[in-house]
C-alpha cells in the first residue's frame, strides 16, 4: 500500500519527476527501425484484437477469419461450393481449421459452421490427431498455407 501511495504522491509532483529524468523516460515510443516498429504495432493490433471483449469485436473478427478462409481456400484453389461438397473431415478443411486456430484464435464453434465440419467435438478432435502427426498431410497442407510462396 505504501508503494502505491508513493507512486500516487509521484504522478502528482512535477518537480520530482524532473528530478528523477521522466522526461528521458518517455521519449519516443520504441526503440528501432521503422521496420521494426511496424511489426511491433501490427503485433499490438492483433494481441488487442484478440484480448479485447468479445462483444464489441466479434463481428471485426468474424470478418477477419471470414477473410483468413476465403484466402485460404484460394490458395488450395478451392471454391466456396467446396465447403458444401467435400466430406467435414476433409484434410483441406482440417488444414485451415488448424491454421484459423494457430493464428487466429479462432473458436471451434465459428470454423465448425463456416467450414462445414460437423459438432465442434469433431472439429476439435481432428486437428488435435492432425497437430500430433507433424508429417501428416494436413500438415503439409498447414505449411503451404503458412507460406503460400512454397506453392507451386
Amino acid at each position: 500500500m505504501q508503494y502505491r501511495q508513493y507512486l500516487e504522491w509521484l504522478s502528482n509532483s512535477e518537480k520530482e519527476q524532473q528530478e528523477l529524468g521522466f522526461e528521458k523516460m518517455t521519449w519516443g515510443w520504441a526503440k528501432g527501425s521503422k521496420e521494426f516498429k511496424k511489426d511491433l504495432l501490427a503485433g499490438i493490433a492483433m494481441e488487442r484484437l484478440n484480448q479485447a471483449h468479445e462483444k464489441d469485436t466479434r463481428e471485426l473478427k468474424e470478418a477477419l477469419w471470414q477473410s483468413a478462409v476465403e484466402r485460404c481456400m484460394e490458395l488450395l484453389g478451392k471454391d466456396v461450393s467446396a465447403l458444401e461438397h467435400a466430406a467435414k473431415g476433409a484434410l483441406w478443411k482440417v488444414a485451415i481449421a488448424c491454421y484459423l486456430r494457430e493464428m487466429y484464435l479462432t473458436p471451434n464453434a465459428w470454423i465448425a459452421t463456416h467450414l462445414r465440419m460437423g459438432a465442434v467435438s469433431s472439429v476439435q478432435s481432428w486437428i488435435s490427431r492432425h497437430r500430433r502427426d507433424a508429417t501428416g498431410e494436413v500438415m503439409q497442407v498447414l505449411d503451404q498455407l503458412r507460406n503460400p510462396e512454397t506453392l507451386d
